[in-house]
């Protein structure tokens, strides 16, 4: 002790971190390859699609989210552009319009990205259910209020 120095008194020991368990770190591997699958599908859900001198898809979500239709030229090969302007395709461009539709090319691309999302929301909602059992048995014991009432109460 330092000579002069104000005496404290000895504080009471901090409480232990709880220790983390074989499961619980077993836990964390699908838990963040839970996550990693559900923002990867979220960033690859608006990544933009095209048919290429027929239409601009969008991106998937967006496509889905706005409404979008295919736009398919009429029986002369015309069709009418996003800024209201007619224009006549091509054959090659009229038979991309009909055979890659910006409706399947958005399904091709958001059902299995839509699959991943669920699939990570599942496993991420069995971690967390499973770390809190492991907190909950492994959690110290709640300490039990004491049965005297305190000394102020009135009788």
């Amino acid at each position: 002790m330092i000579a002069g120095a104000p005496h404290e008194a000895p504080s009471a020991p901090a409480p232990a971190a709880p220790r983390r368990t074989w499961l619980s770190r077993l836990a964390a591997v699908p838990g963040w390859l839970a996550v990693v699958a559900m923002l990867g599908s979220l960033g690859l859900a608006f990544v933009p699609l095209s048919n290429p001198g027929v239409q601009t898809c969008g991106s998937p979500a967006l496509f889905l989210l706005d409404g979008k239709v295919d736009r398919l030229p009429d029986a002369n090969g015309r069709v009418q552009d996003a800024d209201g302007t007619i224009r006549t395709l091509t054959k090659a461009q009229q038979d991309r319009a009909f055979n890659h539709k910006c409706s399947a090319r958005v399904a091709d691309r958001i059902v299995p990205l839509a699959a991943t999302f669920g699939t990570g929301a599942i496993v991420g909602l069995v971690v967390l259910l499973a770390s809190m059992v492991v907190w909950w048995r492994h959690s110290p014991p709640a300490r039990p209020r004491p049965l005297v009432p305190p000394p102020n109460a009135a009788p």
